[in-house]
């Protein structure tokens, strides 16, 4: 009901894209199935496939197979995958998805446009991008690098994306602070949900100790959930600069 109520005609959608963690897929097969034959092209987004064995892939894939979906999508939700795990994945979404693939990237290790790259290798269909890596947190795959590495001889797109970047997407980093550093690095390392490090590096009560403290006793426990409730005990600090930044060690 919900869904024919904010659905109630889908003229002007050309897809339907829905991410979800796998403890939801009986629900995603349920809305999935709602969409399909209503006109655009249903996808499906697996998130957080970095915290997924290969036993759990399989059982979510036997389950999607059964759906009149268009595309599957991974996300890479920590920034922590790397090129070789690129191809383990592959491997096994070939062996046991029917469906055309597609690849979302965060780049908290500053390695989105090296994963992207490697999924393109391995014949996926689908590559997210936004200009500048535009994203939260750590941001996505830049879209001025995927394009100049597809489309290498294509002089006059690759001016027009430097400077829509420059005019536009400059701008708006520079209010909003997108990018990968440290911090979302650290996360990425530890499977650190990116909601945790946004609020230690936007609120101004948390000291540079205790941010640094906080990060790290989430790496200590299961963390790929964001729960506020780990965060209570720090509420009561005192106030602190902007200008303060979290000092992690390197990892």
């Amino acid at each position: 009901k919900r869904l024919k109520k904010v659905f109630p005609v889908f003229k002007n959608l050309a897809f339907i894209r829905i991410a979800f963690h796998n403890k939801d897929l009986n629900n995603v097969t349920k809305i999935a199935k709602f969409f399909s034959n209503k006109g655009p092209k249903v996808i499906l987004n697996l998130m957080q496939i970095s915290q997924l064995g290969k036993t759990k892939i399989v059982k979510t894939l036997k389950v999607i197979n059964k759906l009149n979906i268009d595309a599957f999508y991974i996300a890479d939700s920590f920034g922590s995958l790397k090129p070789g795990y690129i191809i383990t994945l592959s491997k096994i979404l070939k062996k046991y998805c029917k469906f055309k693939l597609g690849f979302h990237a965060h780049d908290n290790l500053s390695l989105a446009f090296k994963n992207a790259r490697k999924a393109i290798e391995e014949n996926f269909t689908y590559i997210d991008s936004t200009i500048l890596g535009m994203g939260r947190g750590a941001g996505n795959l830049k879209t001025e690098e995927i394009y100049s590495f597809l489309y290498k001889n294509d002089k006059i797109g690759i001016k027009s994306l430097e400077k829509i970047k420059n005019r536009v997407f400059k701008p708006l980093k520079k209010k909003y602070k997108w990018g990968t550093d440290k911090y979302y690095k650290f996360a990425a390392h530890h499977s650190i949900h990116p909601s945790y490090v946004q609020e230690l590096l936007n609120n101004k009560n948390y000291t540079i100790k205790q941010a640094t403290q906080i990060l790290k006793s989430l790496s200590q426990i299961d963390s790929t959930k964001y729960n506020p409730e780990n965060l209570n005990f720090y509420k009561k600090v005192n106030s602190r600069s902007n200008k303060n930044k979290i000092k992690l060690n390197d990892e």
